[in-house]
């Protein structure tokens, strides 16, 4: 978290990795999270329906390179492990709008994310989804 303190900036970091075992969810959840927007961003053209396929692929080839095929992850887990992801970078950046960070144009994508985020655009239920066989 970055903090003003009387015109320094201070930033407390806190790794989450190692305080409990069943968080390794978190790490997929945000590999997840990080490379669907970027899909998302980056084919803004192609059809929903075909870019939520290949949301869905990335999130299975992830899943079974993460487990090596030994057993399979809870996809409500795993779906609440992206929601945690989003919801953190969200928090970021509103605390990067309050610190200005970025300028007028950071300003604006970071408030962009948000209200994404606040509008119910960035969701992982159907992204997440129990793979089909």
């Amino acid at each position: 978290m970055l903090e003003n303190k009387g015109g320094h900036l201070q930033l407390n970091a806190y790794d989450w990795d190692n305080v409990q075992h069943c968080w390794f969810l978190v790490d997929v959840g945000t590999v997840i999270h990080e490379l669907t927007q970027r899909l998302w961003r980056e084919q803004m053209h192609m059809d929903k329906a075909k870019l939520l396929k290949e949301q869905q692929q990335l999130v299975d080839w992830l899943c079974e390179a993460y487990t090596g095929g030994k057993y399979q992850i809870d996809r409500e887990e795993l779906r609440k492990a992206c929601d945690f992801r989003r919801d953190f970078v969200k928090h970021v950046l509103g605390w990067f709008i309050q610190i200005k960070h970025g300028g007028e144009a950071g300003r604006k994508m970071f408030e962009g994310y948000i209200n994404m985020c606040n509008a119910g655009m960035i969701q992982y239920h159907e992204i997440c989804r129990v793979p089909r066989k």
